[in-house]
């Protein structure tokens, strides 16, 4: 018998689905019935201002993403960031012009109580 690749990566689909299901799997910051429930911290966490364009620009996301109803009043955390930047040269001409660069961004964050 022969199998199509669609038709394969479809069977295989359908005996993971049932599988994942069966273990318990549960995403880490989804709603559950459990009564375990992450995401209501997040309302509690401050972030650090910003001290330029892009720490502005993640802060907005972060804001969007942990407090999409504003602003903690109290605040039980506050999380601290930094973004670091490296670009390095991939090619050159002769005449040593660089034509296309690598960019790589890092960002560490720490989250701490708030004071």
């Amino acid at each position: 018998m022969s199998w199509s690749r669609p038709a394969a990566v479809a069977l295989l689909l359908a005996l993971l689905v049932p599988a994942l299901a069966g273990c318990g799997f549960r995403p880490l910051y989804g709603q559950n019935s459990g009564g375990g429930e992450v995401v209501p911290e997040f309302a509690l966490i401050a972030i650090e201002q910003p001290n330029d364009r892009g720490e502005q620009l993640l802060r907005n996301r972060l804001l969007d993403i942990l407090t999409p109803k504003g602003a903690p009043d109290r605040p039980r955390y506050l999380l601290k960031y930094k973004i670091s930047e490296a670009v390095g040269s991939v090619f050159v001409t002769r005449a040593e012009e660089i034509t296309r660069s690598n960019v790589q961004i890092s960002i560490s964050a720490v989250l701490h109580d708030y004071e």
